[in-house]
Parts: structure tokens; sequence; C-alpha cells
């Protein structure tokens, strides 16, 4: 399969605060990555995750998985944020499962109907999927990344552009989950969903 560029966008300030939306998706790709294929595992999985919510469309609204190969990634690229985070003197992020099944469900979305926004088509944005998805929060923030194939490239990727960064690196933040999802096919093929929050 032969890939593009990864396409990447940031946020902006990506942080969503009750009653206020603070966002500016600011341009895109590159950032780190060439778009090679890399050989080892892309934890593909299959779409026979849990799902509690659906849109009328049928896409879930959460979607969890024992893949454990999907699992690994995104453990991966929330130990290097926790990393970054540790090492300017920020408190590390605790993972939790009901934050990844939101972002992974994400990610799928992005495959299955074919675009790359904060907004989903349904018109939700990071705050109101995770609402859905039983996430409470005072504050919400929101990185993606497309067709980076490891959790390092899509790391490498934010910590290159500001916006991505600054929600790495901010302060108040408590909670984290990454979300993976991997379509052979799809238009950029891999997909990295960060959600981080404030309760």
């Amino acid at each position: 399969m032969r890939m593009g560029k990864p396409k990447m966008r940031t946020i902006g300030t990506a942080v969503l605060a009750v009653l206020a939306v603070v966002s500016g998706c600011g341009g895109g790709g590159g950032g780190g990555s060439d778009g090679a294929v890399s050989s080892g595992s892309e934890g593909t999985a299959p779409r026979d995750g849990s799902v509690t919510e659906s849109y009328s469309n049928g896409h879930p609204v959460v979607l969890s998985t024992t893949d454990d190969a999907v699992l690994a990634l995104e453990t991966e690229t929330e130990r290097l944020v926790n990393d970054r985070r540790v090492a300017i003197g920020k408190n590390a992020l605790v993972s939790t499962a009901s934050i990844r099944n939101v972002a992974r469900a994400h990610s799928d979305h992005m495959i299955l109907h074919d675009f790359f926004a904060h907004t989903n088509p349904e018109g939700d944005s990071p705050g109101v999927r995770l609402t859905r998805g039983g996430v409470s929060w005072t504050m919400a923030g929101e990185n993606l990344a497309a067709g980076y194939s490891t959790p390092q490239a899509a790391y490498d990727a934010w910590m290159n552009s500001p916006g991505h960064k600054e929600n790495i690196e901010r302060d108040g933040w408590v909670y984290t989950g990454v979300g993976y999802w991997y379509e052979a096919g799809s238009r950029y093929g891999w997909y990295w969903t960060q959600n981080f929050t404030k309760p």
C-alpha cells in the first residue's frame, strides 16, 4: 500500500471548558514522518469491540477492545506523553478505559466515514463525545494524528506542532486516554486520538 504524507492537525488551544469552547484548527500535514509503512505489528483489530451506545448511523460512541496489540500501542503513546510531562515537572496523567474507549471510537469513526477532524459528521465535538461516553469533565482537549504507523511517530508529530505540544504539556490535566485504530486501505491507515480531561 502506498501512503501519502501523514496528516496531522493542530487544534490550536484544543481545550474545551464548560460553556466555553476554544478551538482553531490550524494547518496540517507533516511533523515527523515521511509516511513510510513500518514492518512491525500494525495492531489491526477486528470490529468486534463492545459497544454501549451508538449514533443513529450505527457508529459507536465508545469502542472497547481486548486486542493486545492495540492496547500496547495505546499504552506506549500514553507513556511517551507522561515521560515528557514528568521531564518538565508536570504530573503524569492517569489513563482510563472510559476515555480510551471514546478516543478509540473516534479513531474508528474517522476511518469508517473518511474524515479527519475533531468534530464528527454528527456534529459532536470532543467534549460532547466524552460526555456521551460517560466521562465527566470540566476541561477537555484532544490531539489527532493520522498516517503515523508507530506511537513514537505520532508523538513526535504532536511535539513538532505548537498546539498539540501545548495540549501534552498543559497544566490541569488529570486523565487521558489514547485510542488507536488501523484499517488497511483507508485514507491514512493509522489513526490516533488522544483525549485529555480535568474532572
